[in-house]
């Protein structure tokens, strides 16, 4: 609830994964945020940004994948880019 109600829709593409989850702006999903709490045990995140696809074959284009981010860090990232304007 940190970024607001309403803020991000959650959406789960990777089902096989328990420890993963999608957050997405809820007027285009085509900007998510893939979100992993795996090992959990670290208390870390891990999370990779993905947006619309310009112009090639993919349906979306992936960020760097950031591993052992604090929750600080990750709040920071879906802030700008979850709610940018686009």
């Amino acid at each position: 609830m940190d970024l607001g109600k309403g803020a991000f829709a959650v959406v789960d593409h990777w089902e096989a994964d328990l420890c993963a989850v999608g957050l997405a702006r809820p007027s285009d999903e085509r900007f998510l945020i893939y979100l992993s709490t795996w090992p959990p045990e670290s208390g870390l995140y891990s999370y990779q940004l993905e947006s619309p696809a310009r112009g090639d074959d993919s349906p979306y284009t992936a960020g760097d994948l950031v591993a052992d981010a604090a929750y600080e860090a990750v709040f920071d990232a879906a802030r700008c880019h979850l709610l940018q304007q686009p």
